[in-house]
């Protein structure tokens, strides 16, 4: 027995201990022992309902508009489950006139006003039924009562005006608001499960539809049967068969892994809403920073750093707005950015400890509580960065002088974001030919692609984890000798330089070749389709089709207005193409004898964004 069953409206949040009849010989039972024992199962079965199944709707209770028109519905049968784990079982078809069960205002009639809205949902709700006469004796006087054999349990359909309250929030969303990464849950998923146990409360409704009334649309009753207007809960076997979709597409992407030659037309597909619009300039933001730098997407906003700026740039997607509330502002400049699907990366270029080589710092912001911090004591000057899907894999400036020449160094760091630990460090010297560090990062799902300058066009080193330890494989031609990006298209890398734009066969031995018209690129992206060049001092984007190889020669050619444009880096968001840039600032007339050589031109940063 357990003495917590709650009237209607409190909460029903199990409390105390289980108890439950101990049947013996000669027992005499009374009201109170049976009812306990109704209770003990009653109460125990709700308790895994509501904790096991959750509440909503798990199947049927389809709402459709009545065949008869006017404001008249039609309830399929099915089964709920309400918040305190109640079981509501609508058995046969239930036909509702919505009009003349709406309560107070507008007036209910039939057929209903245009542009009324209603929202329909079902309760729980128990009958007493088959009365029964009892002998009763009132002040000593023999008299006959009444009470109920039975409890019939049923159900209400109610009508509101009003739509539902939001449910409370799932368990994939922390204490802040913030979304749970998906791939931290499926591999650690004690934080979702491990909080007190949520309160229900009794007699609470669940909603069902909304039904719209339009009198323009060929049926004038518009139901939606989805959420938010209908609560949902699932079934051991429709979240089976949930598992199993998930289960392909897993597999799909893990097949791709090892057979990306069919991943570019899978990934043009999977890109929900991607149109193909002729690469249009939609529209681009002025003054973003100094020098844009890198950038990156969260889904909603475009995340640009500022070489020479301690800020971090944020423009909304959907309208190309810089956002500046609330500033972001880090301890030093901002070179590389990457997203873990929960936080934005920073490394700062300039941060270093001469005496111990050991001063390199970067730095995190929660994109939903804009929450950071930093990590320190990494090795000197950290530049580029990607996340491969677990790691942080970051790349380091280290050059040593020695007589007469200056070697350049592969210096790497792979970091556990999920920790913030140091889970791998390589170092060792570039070939002799080698002429900078690394310039830019990109990952293929299996390994981490790099470039540098080089003498002899050999600028292109693989790199991946094996035991906890960073493999380097031997370096391979790129197609040019000052590499300046580098990207991946599912199929082949792609490297852009000042002797252009080449697609590199990473399994063969095909020489890397150049489908572009023209000469010097800078930045390149992917979108799917097409692989993106920007010119270098330009205001030119090149692209070429990488679905149809027939069509690659010479590309297409995008023109942008403007002068001295250098773009940095390029992204694609899935439906926009973003390219950070800087142009030569707007000057004042200065007398010449105030010109000097060592000033340089200010510049100021630039974004455009193309439909893709």
């Amino acid at each position: 027995m357990i003495k917590t069953r709650t009237k209607p409206g409190k909460t029903g949040n199990t409390r105390g201990h289980f108890e439950r009849n101990n049947y013996y010989f000669g027992k005499m039972m009374t009201v109170r022992d049976f009812q306990s024992q109704q209770s003990y199962d009653n109460e125990k079965r709700w308790l895994l309902n509501r904790l096991g199944l959750g509440w909503g709707v798990l199947c049927g209770l389809k709402v459709l508009p009545h065949p008869q028109g006017g404001a008249r519905v039609i309830v399929k049968p099915g089964l709920a489950l309400d918040q305190y784990g109640n079981e509501i079982w609508v058995f046969e078809e239930q036909i509702l006139d919505l009009a003349a069960n709406a309560p107070g205002e507008p007036p209910a009639t039939s057929p209903p006003q245009p542009g009324t809205c209603y929202y329909l949902s079902v309760q729980y709700l128990e009958c007493p039924v088959e009365p029964t006469p009892i002998p009763v004796e009132d002040c000593e006087k023999p008299d006959t009562g009444c009470v109920y054999n039975r409890t019939r349990e049923t159900f209400k359909l109610l009508v509101s005006y009003d739509s539902p309250a939001e449910p409370e929030k799932p368990a994939i969303f922390d204490e802040h608001g913030c979304r749970v990464d998906c791939f931290r849950a499926l591999h650690d998923p004690t934080p979702l499960v491990i909080e007190q146990c949520p309160e229900r409360r009794q007699c609470q409704p669940v909603p069902l539809a909304q039904i719209c009334h339009d009198e323009n649309a060929p049926n004038p009753l518009l139901i939606n049967n989805a959420p938010p207007y209908r609560k949902l809960a699932f079934s051991n076997e429709a979240l089976r068969h949930l598992l199993e979709c998930l289960e392909r597409e897993l597999w799909i992407s893990h097949a791709a892994r090892y057979d990306r030659r069919q991943f570019v037309p899978l990934l043009a597909q999977t890109i929900k809403g991607l149109e193909y619009r002729g690469g249009k300039l939609f529209t681009h933001a002025e003054n973003v920073g100094k020098h844009p730098c890198r950038l990156t997407t969260d889904g909603k906003f475009i995340w640009i750093t500022d070489c020479e700026d301690e800020h971090l740039v944020r423009i909304r997607r959907r309208d190309n707005t810089v956002v500046t509330d609330p500033p972001i502002q880090l301890e030093m400049k901002n070179w590389g950015i990457a997203y873990d699907s929960q936080r934005m990366w920073v490394t700062h270029h300039e941060s270093a400890d001469p005496e111990n080589g050991m001063g390199g710092q970067i730095s995190w912001v929660n994109v939903c509580n804009f929450a950071n911090g930093s990590i320190g004591e990494l090795k000197d000057y950290p530049r580029e960065i990607v996340f491969d899907g677990r790691y942080l894999w970051i790349s380091h400036h280290k050059a040593v002088e020695e007589e007469r020449a200056v070697i350049y160094y592969l210096s790497l760091t792979v970091i556990d974001p999920r920790s913030g630990s140091v889970a791998a460090v390589y170092e060792a010297p570039l070939p002799t030919e080698a002429k900078s560090t690394i310039k830019g990062m990109a990952f293929d799902g299996d390994m981490v692609w790099m470039i540098y300058h080089v003498t002899g066009r050999n600028g292109l080193v693989a790199a991946h984890l094996q035991d906890g330890s960073i493999v380097v494989e031997e370096p391979r031609e790129c197609g040019t000798d000052e590499p300046e990006d580098v990207a991946f298209d599912g199929t082949h890398i792609w490297v852009s330089g000042k002797d252009g734009a080449f697609k590199i066969d990473i399994y063969g031995d095909k020489d890397p070749i150049s489908p572009f018209r023209r000469r010097d690129h800078s930045a390149l992206a992917f979108d799917g389709k097409y692989m993106w060049a920007a010119q270098y001092k330009e205001y030119l984007f090149n692209r070429v089709d990488t679905l149809n190889p027939e069509k690659e020669a010479g590309g297409e050619e995008i023109e942008i207005e403007g002068e001295d444009y250098q773009v940095s880096r390029m992204c694609f968001d899935g439906h926009y193409l973003w390219a950070a840039a800087s142009v030569a600032a707007p000057q004042r007339r200065t007398p010449a004898k105030t010109q000097s050589p060592e000033n340089e031109t200010p510049r100021q940063g630039l974004v455009h964004r193309l439909l893709a």
